[in-house]
């Protein structure tokens, strides 16, 4: 990974690098990570920049997150943590 220490440039699939495809998180998934975070709806949409009524949405399968958000779901779900290590959650 020497691209994140700023020594080389991050390359395609056809390079030495795999993207792995962004996951597909359906309405009962995005709950469980919150509910997993021990986030209320609020906490989580401040956590993700997004509004109450977009994590309802979610939640209840009206509207599914986009691919920016799937990436930050990811993220919630495989390491919650670095959230509180970017200082991004503040524990008590």
């Amino acid at each position: 990974m020497e691209f994140i220490k700023g020594s080389k440039t991050p390359k395609t699939e056809k390079g030495s690098m795999m993207i792995n495809h962004t996951p597909i998180y359906r309405n009962i998934d995005v709950k469980n990570i919150r509910k997993k975070m021990n986030m209320t709806q609020k906490q989580f949409s401040k956590t993700l920049g997004v509004s109450v009524k977009t994590i309802e949405a979610w939640e209840n399968g009206r509207n599914k997150p986009n691919g920016v958000a799937m990436r930050l779901l990811e993220i919630c779900k495989k390491k919650p943590e670095l959230f509180v290590e970017l200082k991004i959650i503040n524990e008590i």
